[in-house]
This record gives structure tokens, sequence and C-alpha cells, in this order.
């Protein structure tokens, strides 16, 4: 059986895998940082299947502060994924947006009118684009190809 994968790879790693100064998983998520997504799918398969193609979908991040060390890290993880045979980067784009949003928590002020309002504060909003888009764009073309199976994974609950 002919096999193709698909994984959100940014969603994966920053909605599950990255450090959570707060959690009481830090060590298996630190561990989790350098998941070989080949041996991951190996562990749900069986039985006689060729593994055609693991497509990884992903952004490059870019530094938010001078000395910020994840892009050069990131870099690092896509090296190491592309030792994997079959593997396929698709990158999409990351945004970085200044835009005013509210405090956290939220408060009210109250103005000199006597009416009110909610507090703002002026913040950096990064986004990753088009990841999501590009999965979407791909698997019509997968199916067409002839593939038997096709197996495409949000983000697995690690805790």
């Amino acid at each position: 059986m002919l096999i193709r994968v698909y994984i959100d790879g940014y969603n994966l790693f920053y909605g599950r895998l990255k450090h959570k100064e707060d959690s009481t998983v830090n060590v298996r998520r630190r561990k989790l940082r350098w998941l070989n997504p080949k041996k991951l799918v190996e562990q749900f398969l069986h039985g006689d299947y060729e593994l055609a193609q693991i497509n990884f979908y992903t952004t490059d991040i870019d530094a938010l502060y001078l000395g910020d060390k994840a892009p050069s890290r990131q870099q690092e993880y896509y090296k190491a994924l592309m030792t994997i045979e079959n593997m396929n980067i698709v990158k999409g784009r990351f945004s970085k947006n200044p835009t005013t949003m509210p405090v956290y928590p939220i408060k009210c002020i109250t103005n000199p009118d006597g009416t009110s309002r909610i507090e703002k504060i002026r913040v950096l909003k990064t986004e990753e684009k088009r990841s999501d888009v590009n999965i979407a764009a791909q698997f019509p073309d997968e199916i067409r190809d002839s593939a038997n199976t096709l197996i495409a994974k949000r983000p697995i609950k690690w805790s």
C-alpha cells in the first residue's frame, strides 16, 4: 500500500512541543522537539505499506529580538529532517504586524467624560501563514497521483 503523510509541522512544534515555562511536561516536550516524523508515522502503520512521501508543512520564523536563536535552531531541525528518506518540507510564510490589543487581564478604564473603554497596548503580532492552505492545495494532486492511503494529521495533544 502506497502512503503519503501530511504534517502541519509549524503547529505541531509551536502548539505541542515548544518549551513552556509553566508546564509540568517540560522534559518530555524538550525531547520531542527533535521528533522524527517518519518514526512517529511508522508507529501507526502495520502490514504491507510503502511510505512514499512525508510532507512537512512549516514556515521559516524570524528573530523577534537581538540574539534570538530560534531561527537558527529551526534551520538545524530542517537540515536533520532532510536526512530522512522521502521527506519534503513545504514552507509558508511568517508575518509580523504591529497591532493594538487588549491588555490581559482585561481592564476597563473610565474616561474623563464618564464613558469607559478597555485598556489596550501596542504589540507585535506574529502569525504563520499558508501551511494549512498548502496542505489543502496539494491534496487533489496527491489523490490523482494514485496514493492508496493519505494521512493528514493535526497536532496530537501530548498532555
